[in-house]
Parts: structure tokens; sequence; C-alpha cells
């Protein structure tokens, strides 16, 4: 993007800002709640990350402020500091996330930030599930009405056992409400009318459960049970700093906590930082070490004023570029908005039922510790698997220190056993060929996660030329370093080639499962399943193009409106051909909601009108919801003489009678004979159209009447 001023998309930028600050402020409060913290210190940590952060960032559209993933750390830290004096632990633990800021800022100008990709995925989703079990865990006492000062010292296991107890005591009516709550958040994401996708399910909750109590006063001042109500506290900038972390009698505590806010706080921020530079539409370049330092200042900032820690936070990231984000000045406008209303609206924020952030946290811990991901690690191999769960027992046994450390002894162990190599996991292992055009980099004997930094760089200082990553001696390749090549081989705009990969077999049918050196003479046999072997005989018998290579770009589907807030994961196959005169591309993908923190399977066939132009519109099937909406808002297109038709489906779009022309009497009847059910046609306002349905597996059936319908619609147009 060629800067012409960091002005010129204000507009852009401030409506991003004050989206993103409607998502951020109830999870902020929650996040300060859980963590010990007065609830208004998550908003401050926001409006120093937006406020003054924004500005140093690294990043153009990284949005800074409290995370989910800290919450076990900070927690932690009060409880073992305040040893039951909670205002004494928060003093402290205060003061060392300051002296965590410090040496962030240390560590962004020894420029650590090249170390971002040493951390196996593995381990850090492990260690992500297990912060989400345990967020849930102690949240769930909280929303059947249990107070938090009869939680207190309890460990993750503790906490567990103690479920059964705290449902033999739960009170009803905060019961009732924290179950509405958590039914509307794990619903409304799937609710697919894109006027209700479009506001944020938090701020949906947050307005719903304000409303609930007040409606029915159920928190009456005859309960004597613990406060229902979030109580902020005041909005205060005054220096905190208690040197008594640095007394004998807390240097352990000191330590263990100082290593855990500073290294995971900082892999999170970077890994969220990298997340972003892929989604970015304008395909910017972020500063790694430059956000680590300015992490670090925000932290030393939140430190001193009492705040809890930020970092880049990866929900509030995405909003931000989905809502048409542009430069850090919609990260500003997002502190700033948020400043605005502890200001003025403090009296709302004071109506808020505690429960209703206990919900919202409960959510987040199960979108941490989403079944999905289970999945995920399953699918990718036994080895990806094992680390996965031996990182997430341990930290919810143990500490999260001891579940990363055995994480990565095990991910080494099995390499070890793997390959039978032990020294070579930790040594460069690679040679290297420049040629005037092209780069070769010959590794051997083993690829793996401990190796990976090396070749990083020489990836990195080979940009214009092509590269080429012989494989030809290598034993094993694990699913970190496949993972690091697939992320660099997305950005990398000149070619890139594995040379002899299919050499090596695939422990299980999955992009990035580890692999292993087959026999002498042997090449590796791609493995489909069922679904796959009949997609690729009928794209034979049809002649179409067909691929089930993970890396094929699936960019503009962002104009549409249906994917504002949806990033392509990744693409499980591909196919494009010639049907019935038309040129189509269809798509199989995992999608992921980053608003609702969602992951789905979604499957998309789209085609362009080349030289023709149309308006911008949904269309979906009728529902009665929808109908209620196209009343109040009046935004239906009907098609005149039609009336089955308009009866069956909804049609958005600000260009009623352009819209409206694109229905011809063929499509019509074809689409009242052939019921779209779930599925959702849009068009993008310049070219292309496009026939989706969410979270549903693909079938071949559902290829051929997606076909079917898409070359109806396109050739009715024309």
């Amino acid at each position: 993007m060629k800067k012409k001023g960091i002005f010129k998309h204000i507009k852009k930028d401030v409506l991003s800002g004050f989206i993103v600050s409607l998502i951020a402020l109830p999870l902020c409060l929650g996040v300060a709640s859980a963590s010990g913290f007065p609830p208004i210190t998550g908003v401050l940590t926001a409006i120093i990350g937006g406020v003054v952060i924004s500005f140093l960032s690294g990043s153009e559209l990284a949005i800074k402020g409290p995370a989910a993933g800290l919450i076990v750390i900070i927690a932690g830290a009060v409880e073992e500091y305040g040893k039951g004096d909670a205002q004494a632990g928060y003093l402290l633990t205060a003061s060392l996330i300051a002296v965590a800021g410090v040496l962030q800022i240390i560590l962004g100008f020894l420029k650590v930030g090249r170390w971002a990709d040493f951390i196996p995925s593995s381990i850090v989703h492990g260690m992500l599930a297990a912060i989400g079990i345990i967020i849930m865990v102690k949240q769930f006492h909280l929303l059947v009405g249990i107070s938090s000062s009869e939680l207190k010292g309890m460990e993750p296991l503790h906490l567990i056992m103690e479920i059964p107890r705290s449902l033999s005591h739960f009170e009803w009516h905060i019961t009732l409400l924290g179950i509405l709550c958590l039914l509307l958040l794990f619903l409304l994401p799937r609710v697919k009318n894109p006027i209700i996708k479009s506001i944020p399910s938090f701020l949906i909750v947050i307005v719903f459960s304000i409303g609930f109590v007040q409606v029915f006063h159920l928190f009456s001042a005859k309960y004597t049970f613990y406060n229902t109500l979030v109580d902020p506290g005041k909005l205060e900038f005054n220096f905190l700093f208690n040197s008594g972390i640095f007394h004998s009698t807390n240097l352990a505590t000191t330590f263990k906590y100082l290593f855990l806010l500073t290294i995971i706080g900082t892999i999170e921020s970077v890994l969220t930082v990298k997340a972003v530079d892929i989604l970015d539409p304008y395909k910017r370049t972020s500063n790694y070490n430059r956000d680590i330092i300015a992490v670090g200042v925000g932290n030393l900032l939140c430190g001193l004023f009492g705040a809890v820690p930020m970092i880049s936070e990866v929900a509030r990231s995405s909003a931000n570029i989905n809502n048409k984000g542009v430069t850090r000045i919609s990260g500003f406008a997002h502190g700033l908005f948020l400043l605005i209303f502890v200001l003025i609206f403090v009296s709302l924020i004071k109506l808020i039922p505690l429960v209703a952030l206990s919900a919202i946290l409960i959510y987040v811990g199960a979108k941490l510790a989403s079944p999905a991901g289970f999945i995920h690690a399953f699918k990718v191999s036994n080895e990806h698997l094992i680390v996965f769960l031996t990182t997430l027992i341990t930290t919810i046994a143990t500490d999260l220190l001891v579940g990363v450390v055995v994480g990565i002894a095990v991910k080494i162990l099995i390499n070890f056993f793997r390959s039978g190599e032990f020294k070579k996991l930790f040594s460069s292992n690679i040679t290297i060929e420049h040629k005037e055009k092209s780069v070769v980099l010959h590794v051997k004997p083993v690829a793996v996660f401990t190796n990976w930094l090396p070749v990083k760089s020489v990836l990195s200082s080979a940009e214009g030329k092509k590269i080429i990553i012989d494989f030809s001696e290598v034993k094993i390749v694990d699913s970190s370093f496949i993972d690091n090549i697939q992320r660099f081989k997305e950005k990398y705009t000149h070619e890139l080639v594995l040379k002899d990969f299919e050499l090596l077999h695939p422990i299980k049918n999955h992009p990035v499962s580890m692999r292993v050196k087959l026999p002498s003479g042997k090449r590796e046999q791609v493995q489909l399943s069922t679904h796959q072997k009949k997609l690729k005989t009928f794209c034979e018998e049809n002649r179409f193009i067909l691929s089930f290579d993970s890396w094929i770009p699936t960019n503009y589907f962002g104009t549409f409106k249906g994917f504002k807030h949806v990033d392509i994961r990744r693409t499980t196959a591909f196919v494009t051909g010639v049907y019935g005169g038309v040129r189509f591309e269809y798509y199989e993908c995992m999608a992921y909601d980053a608003i609702n923190m969602l992951e789905y399977d979604l499957n998309i066939i789209g085609v362009d009108l080349m030289n023709r132009k149309i308006s911008k519109f949904m269309m979906q099937r009728e529902s009665k919801l929808v109908a209620v909406i196209d009343f109040v808002l009046k935004n239906q297109v009907s098609i005149s003489d039609r009336p089955k038709f308009n009866s069956m489906y909804s049609i958005y779009s600000r260009n009623k009678e352009k819209t409206a022309e694109i229905f011809s009497r063929e499509m019509i009847d074809y689409l009242e004979e052939n019921d779209l059910k779930d599925r959702i046609i849009e068009g993008d306002g310049d070219s292309k159209i496009i026939l989706y349905e969410n979270r549903k597996a693909a079938s071949l059936l559902s290829f051929v009447y997606k076909l079917e319908t898409i070359t109806m619609f396109r050739n009715g147009i024309v």
C-alpha cells in the first residue's frame, strides 16, 4: 500500500475502531475480573494499547489489549503473592507486569522476534487448550452463583472435583441468567442473517443481561450472597510499583511468573502479528521486534498504573481487518472509544451482571479448548496429538511453565526415536547452493522444529529468487517444520519448490502430518478420503482440473459480505473448469469466524461475469426471523408477479431495481423447483457471484447441485 498520509483512510479506521471497541469492552472487563484485578483495569489496558501503543507498534492492524490466554498466569501470581490478601497480591502482580514489560523491551532490542517459530504449534495449541479448560472450570462455579472467595487457593484439579458440590449449592436465578447468556453466545454465531451477524454477540449478551436484570429485578437487596453486579472500580493513573516482588520471600514466585509472563506473552503476541500479516489485504510485513518493544512499553505502563498485561490480541485484530481497518488509526480509535465509554457510561457498566462476564469467559475458554482442536491434533499425526495432550494435561496438573517444558521435551524425544539422530536435531544440517536465479537448500538428515531457524534465515535472504528445498537425504520432517514451510510459501512472491518431498511418507492424510523416509525406490501416493476419491472420478469424467494443494489462494472471498469476519484457514480441495459454457472455481475449506471464534467447514463455488458488473446482493432462504427483519428494515428486493419466489427467498440489496433485473424468468423457475435450503448466493458488487453453505461437510451431491445452480444463475443474467 502506498502511503499518502496516515489520515487518508480515517473514515474506515474510525468505524472499524468503534466496532472493535464494542467487542473489546466486555472482554476487557471479564479478563481483568478473572485475573483478580479490578474490572476497569482491563479497559485501562486496552486504552493504553490503543491511545499510546498503536503509534509504537510494529504492526498497522494488530490491536493491543488484555487476553484470556494470560488469565491463568496473572490469577496465579495474585494468589501466590497475596497469600489470602487479594489487594496485596494485586499490587505485587502489577509490579511484576511492569518488570516483564522492561524484559520485553530488552528482548525486542535483542531481536528475538526471529525465534517466534521455535515453539511448535502442537505445544502452543495444547497450552491454549489447557488455559481454556482452566478458565471454564473456574468460571463455571461463578456461573452457578458460588462466591469467588470460596474458590481461593484451589488448583485446577481441585476446581474440577468441586463441581458436584457447587451444583448442589447453586443459586437458581444467577444460574438461569448464566445459561441464557451461554445459549445466546453459542447460538448467535450460527444465525445466518447478515444483519444479526454484523452485531458482536458479546455486546448482544451484555445488553440482554442488563435488560433481564432490570426487567425482572432478580438481583434484589434481600439476597445476602456476593455482589452480583460489576463493580468496575475507578479509572485512575497512579504509580503503584512495589519493590516487594524482590524480597527474599517472593523471589521464587517472581522468577517463575516473570518467566511465564514474558515468554508466553511475547510468543502469543508475535504469533498474533504473524496471523495479522497473513490476513492483511495490503500484504504488509510487520516488524516483529518493534512490536515486541511496543508491547513491552505497554506492559511497563500497565504495570505502573495497576492494569492487566497486554498482548497483540487475535480476535480483536481479526475484527479490525474484517471491518476494513487500514492503518494504526483504527487501533487508536478503539482505545479512544473505550476511554469515552468508561468516562461517560460507567453507570451502565455497573449494571452488567457478573454472571454475564462469566458466561463470556466460559465461551472464550470453550473456543480455546474447542473439540475441533483435539480433532485437528488427531488428524495431523499421532506425534502431534501426543505432544498436544502432554502439554495440556501437564499444564492442568502442574502449571504453564512445566507444561511447555515437558511438551518440548516430549517433542524432541519423538523426533529422536523417529530419526535415530540426536545431535543432528540441534544442528543446522543445511548446505546452500547459490545459482544465478535460484537458491538450493540441501537439508539432511532431519528437518524438525529445533533446526528450522537456520532454514528460515536462508529463505528470508533469498527474496527475488526461485527457492528449491532438497529433501532427498531427509529421514523425517516433523509437522512444525512443514507448517512453517507452508506459512512461508503463502507469503513468498516467487516460486518455491519442495524437491523429492514425495519420497517422504505422511503418517496421516493431512497436509502438515509428520513425514518419514520411504524405502528406496518408492514414492508417496496421495492418500484420499472416500469423498475425495468420488470428487476425483467426477472431475476426470468432466475434464475438470482438481487439486488437493492446501496453499491455493482464496483472497477474493474478502470482497463478499458473508466473509467479512471469516478467515479461510486451509483449502482441502480446489476444482476449476467449464460447465454449461461457464468457467467456475470450487473450494472446500476450513474457515474461522474471528469475531465468534468459530471454526467450521465451508464449501463454495464462484463464477466471474468478466465484462458485466452487477449490484451487491445476498440471497437466502426465507424464514420467520428473516421476514421480521425484512419488515422492520424494508430492505428486501421483491420480484414482481412472482409471489411464490418472494415467499421462498429473501434478497438483500441497496439497489433494489438493478438487483431485480438480474433474475430472469428461467432462473426464478429453476430456484422455485430446486430449493436453496441453507445455501446462500451472493454478488460482490463487481463481477463475481458465489454460492456457499457453512458448517456442512462437503459431498459430491452438494457439489453437483452448486455447479448446476451457479451455472443456471450465471447464464440467466448474461
